[in-house]
């Protein structure tokens, strides 16, 4: 099968333009999701069993498998990112008996 143009110049350039657009910027997490989008592009040939016959079939392959996968991958980086830790830790509000003698504003204002 014609497997092996997915791993051609030109369609791995594509994919990984899709996943920079997608949100990913960092050489190790593209690298292994080009991967992931490579492997799943093999697994759609083998399932329809209709294999590209040149890098131009190949890339319209890869196309919507990068865009989905890139999307998912952002997507799951966003709901388990440290920005949703951070809200969990860090109380709303913090009564006015918790805060410090010296932070305290005063009413006081100066003429």
């Amino acid at each position: 099968m014609s497997e092996e143009l997915f791993y051609d110049p030109a369609v791995i350039k594509v994919i990984r333009r899709i996943l920079v657009s997608a949100g990913i910027r960092a050489e190790h997490d593209l690298e292994e999701v080009t991967n992931e989008v490579v492997l799943a592009c093999i697994k759609q040939v083998r399932k329809t069993g209709r294999p590209p016959k040149d890098v131009a079939e190949a890339i319209a392959i890869a196309r919507p498998i990068a865009k989905r996968m890139g999307a998912s991958w952002v997507r799951t980086r966003i709901r388990r990112g440290k920005s949703n830790l951070a809200s969990q830790k860090t109380p709303t509000s913090t009564p006015a008996s918790r805060i410090p003698q010296s932070t305290r504003s005063t009413s006081s204002a100066s003429s």
